[in-house]
């Protein structure tokens, strides 16, 4: 069965956008067309013939690639600091003195201290930002016949050819 390499990685490209769901859509900010290069950059398909399981293979090593990549590479701004890098002071609480001594110790009176989870940076490793929000990767482990039910073949001859269909029109194609 003859398919098309671009066709492929829009399929992919949409169904991990609706897989990523809202809270990892919102911290990588990605347009569909900056993610759908990215796919394309590290599923990195080639022309020729391919088992099933080479192409599902392929595609679960280049977006396991990928979202380790988005993780040790891009940042999210700390939700603890707001991305300012400070936050309230936690022993006088935000008022600058502390019960006792007169001006607070911790934050010398300015009421505010770097922030502990960012250390001041304001932002975080999208790593990090995802553990601390409970947010998982996305689903790296794509089948083809999930991707369209007619991928049912044992083998498949990728081509080069660009697929004739807009990257938005995947949309409808994926949700049916």
């Amino acid at each position: 069965m003859d398919v098309k390499i671009d066709e492929i990685n829009k399929r992919l490209t949409i169904s991990v956008r609706l897989n990523m769901g809202g809270d990892l859509g919102d911290l990588l900010d990605l347009s569909d067309n900056e993610l759908f290069s990215d796919i394309d950059h590290y599923v990195d398909f080639t022309e020729g013939n391919f088992t099933k399981e080479i192409i599902e293979e392929k595609i679960s090593d280049g977006l396991r690639l990928l979202m380790e990549m988005y993780a040790n590479e891009w940042t999210a701004e700390c939700k603890d600091c707001e991305g300012s890098g400070e936050r309230e002071c936690t022993i006088c609480e935000g008022s600058g003195e502390s019960e006792d001594e007169g001006e607070c110790n911790n934050c010398e009176g300015n009421c505010v201290e770097l922030c502990r989870l960012c250390d001041g940076e304001g932002e975080l490793l999208l790593y990090k930002a995802m553990e601390k929000r409970g947010i998982n990767k996305f689903n790296q482990g794509w089948e083809l016949i999930t991707l369209n039910n007619r991928w049912d073949s044992k083998q498949y001859i990728l081509t080069n050819e660009e697929d004739e269909k807009s990257l938005d029109s995947y949309y409808d194609i994926i949700d049916a």
